[in-house]
């Protein structure tokens, strides 16, 4: 059902699972899906609510205010409502084709849950006085440049589509996760090993670089 999920992307997702059962609630709804992104804590979601000054805890107080808590009989497991599944498996997937994305990521669902204006996700984000549009906005920004604005070819060479269309926007979404305003030599080195794939990870993985490793050296240096 996830193939296409980023890592962070199926991480908050088991989190929203976590977020409905701590809530007593059988089903996962929007609102659990939003709290699950926030609770991702490092995708560009999760970065960008953060950078609208929203944290788990106030989510969280917001969210039981708006939906309470349930009867004390939620299952070990609990399963999707017929809404979020809509989001997970149809809204988010048209998100990221729209953004030219050939995988789903923590954004593209913060971004098809922002589409109900009339929605939790959007009425919690409405209590800390922040426009659901101004977050969409911020999101848009951080990634449609990678597309939009891509260097020109050198002289004859194209840039290929592997690192047009997958590798730079998971640069944009390491440089917003570091909390910088620009894509960079690091960023597009992390994206890289996010990626995993070509001679550049090759490389990388057989001097024993890891993305970890990586992300933890250039946090040190800033």
């Amino acid at each position: 059902m996830f193939s296409q999920y980023t890592e962070r992307a199926q991480k908050a997702i088991n989190l929203a699972k976590e977020e409905a059962s701590r809530l007593l609630w059988p089903n996962v709804d929007t609102g659990h899906l939003f709290l699950g992104l926030i609770g991702e804590g490092n995708g560009l979601a999760a970065v960008a609510l953060q950078n609208f000054g929203l944290d788990l805890g106030q989510a969280r107080t917001q969210m039981e205010q708006l939906i309470g808590t349930g009867d004390g009989a939620a299952r070990h497991e609990p399963e999707f409502t017929p809404r979020a599944i809509q989001i997970l498996t149809e809204d988010a997937l048209a998100v990221a084709r729209q953004l030219g994305h050939n995988y789903v990521g923590t954004e593209h669902i913060l971004l098809a849950l922002l589409k109900d204006r009339e929605g939790l996700p959007a009425r919690c984000l409405h209590a800390y006085n922040t426009a659901p549009e101004d977050v969409r906005n911020w999101i848009l920004a951080s990634v449609t440049p990678v597309l939009a604005k891509a260097p020109p070819p050198a002289g004859d060479l194209p840039y290929t589509e592997r690192l047009l269309r997958q590798v730079l926007p998971l640069a944009a979404e390491e440089a917003a996760s570091l909390g910088d305003d620009h894509i960079g030599t690091e960023h597009l080195l992390l994206g890289i090993l996010r990626f995993g794939k070509g001679r550049a990870a090759e490389v990388l993985a057989t001097r024993g670089v890891t993305l970890d490793w990586a992300r933890e050296e250039l946090r040190r240096r800033t």
